[in-house]
Parts: C-alpha cells; sequence; structure tokens
C-alpha cells in the first residue's frame, strides 16, 4: 500500500475510533436535503439577468453574507460601481467572450448546455474587497438564438483566491456530455478595445507583449508572426515607449496584476 494512503487510512481511524456507522439502516434519502450544501462553497445569492432590459428581474438568497449589501441595493449599476476599477473594463471584455462562445462558436441551440464561469473583485460595506464567483448559464434565447435570460449565482471565495490580482479569465463548462474549456484567456483584440490600460497599444503589440511574458525570444515571436526580427524588436521599443515602464519585466508584471496577460 502506499505510503501516504496508509498513513492518510491511519488517520481515518484515530477520527473514526473502533465504532462505526451501521451501514445496513444507511438511507441517502434522509441526507438528501444536505447535498445541496455541497454544491456550492459558500453563501449565495441567486438571479435571474434579462439582456432585454439589462437589469436582473429575480433575485434571492443570502444578499447580505456575499455582498454585504442589502438585497435592494442589488442592481447592475449599484453593483458595478463597487467592483474593483481594475476588474471593471473586463466586464465588457467577458461579455464579449460570452457572446462569441454562445453565438459564433457553438451549433444552433446548444448555448443551454453550458455553464460559464467567471470572477470579479468588490467592495463591501466596510470598505473591504471581496473576489466574488460568478457561475451562469443560458436558459432563454431569442428566436434567432441570441442570449436572453441567463440564470446565476454568486458566491464570496475570497478565502480561497485572496484579492491580490485580476483575473480575467472565463471557463465554459460543458453540460450534458459537451466538451469543456478552461481559464480561456482574453483576445487581445478585446483587451485593446475594451480596455484603458492597455489600449495605448496596437493588437500586434499586446500580441507580442503576451509571447514575450511566455518566455518567446524576439526571433522565436518573429517566427510565429511570420515577421521580421528587426519589426519585432521595434515593436518592443514601442512598447516600452508607450507603458512608461523602466523595462519589459516591469511592464509584464503590472499587466500581470491588472489581469491583461
Amino acid at each position: 500500500m502506499n505510503i501516504n494512503l496508509e498513513r492518510t487510512i491511519g488517520v481515518w481511524s484515530e477520527i473514526n475510533g473502533e465504532s462505526g456507522t451501521d451501514q445496513s439502516d444507511f438511507n441517502i434519502e434522509a441526507y438528501r436535503n444536505q447535498i445541496s450544501d455541497l454544491s456550492s462553497i459558500g453563501p449565495a445569492v441567486y438571479y435571474m439577468f434579462d439582456y432585454n432590459v439589462k437589469d436582473y428581474i429575480y433575485i434571492s438568497g443570502d444578499v447580505k453574507s456575499v455582498f454585504s449589501y442589502d438585497k435592494s441595493d442589488l442592481t447592475v449599476h449599484k453593483i458595478f460601481s463597487k467592483v474593483h476599477p481594475e476588474d471593471q473594463p473586463f466586464f465588457a471584455v467577458k461579455a464579449r467572450m460570452t457572446m462569441d462562445f454562445t453565438n459564433r462558436n457553438l451549433p444552433l441551440n446548444k448555448a443551454k448546455d453550458y455553464k460559464i464561469v467567471t470572477d470579479f473583485r468588490v467592495k463591501d460595506m466596510s470598505g473591504e474587497w471581496r473576489r466574488v464567483l460568478q457561475q451562469f448559464k443560458v436558459i432563454e434565447t431569442t428566436a434567432d438564438n441570441k442570449l436572453s435570460v441567463i440564470l446565476g449565482s454568486y458566491t464570496d471565495i475570497t478565502f480561497l483566491k485572496g484579492v491580490s490580482y485580476n483575473d480575467n479569465t472565463v471557463s465554459f463548462l460543458g453540460l450534458n456530455g459537451e466538451p469543456s474549456y478552461y481559464n480561456v484567456k482574453p483576445d487581445p483584440y478585446y483587451v485593446h478595445q475594451y480596455v484603458g490600460v492597455g489600449s495605448m497599444m496596437t493588437g500586434r503589440e499586446l500580441e507580442i507583449l503576451d509571447y514575450i511574458a511566455k518566455g518567446y525570444t524576439s526571433k522565436e515571436i518573429a517566427e510565429k508572426l511570420f515577421i521580421a526580427e528587426e519589426t519585432v524588436k521595434k515593436h518592443r521599443k514601442n512598447i516600452l515607449e508607450k507603458s512608461g515602464k523602466k523595462n519589459i519585466t516591469e511592464l509584464i508584471a503590472d499587466f500581470i496584476r491588472k489581469g491583461l496577460l
């Protein structure tokens, strides 16, 4: 037996002692109402959002525990005003990613077979930052298969990920046998289009910066993009001049912290 498993079983034995549960009388139905406790990692807010009215049409759950605000304060404008400044521009980016995935990348009528997961930071009543997990799925679409109404939830996950950085990724979790796509990063074009701190750079410059952050040399980037190495070096120089940073390493660290890479 694996030594680590053996040690773990030893601890289990200490937890349980010599006595055990009479399995012959065990009935899962008696615990069915507690199973839902395992599907959430903490108090949750459940909502329905209508893309036509651009606001919530239904809200329930423990709003106070998740956001610290009263239920009446849970409006799109109120919550967005409390979202971390580094996270705010990415709401448009993530919305675009969701639209592209459901409208362009999926066959017709498959949008309802996915749960979409992301998170953001929001300031609570005491002025502290919280990280909130957002999960939602499409429940209604328009006649031309565009998003109409989503059903979702918010959960405070500050204890899991902290609040020191912006996570700009989105995960698309397949249901009913559909494939999943985890931690999808936004297209540099959308970062350039919607995120102010990156809008000073061109899409090509952001693309090159992403390769640099991944450890590629100028020669390797040139080969990837089918351009001259001198062109890459010129882009690197322009990137630094536009950023106002001392070096590429400092710029990349700043972009990663802000969720731009």
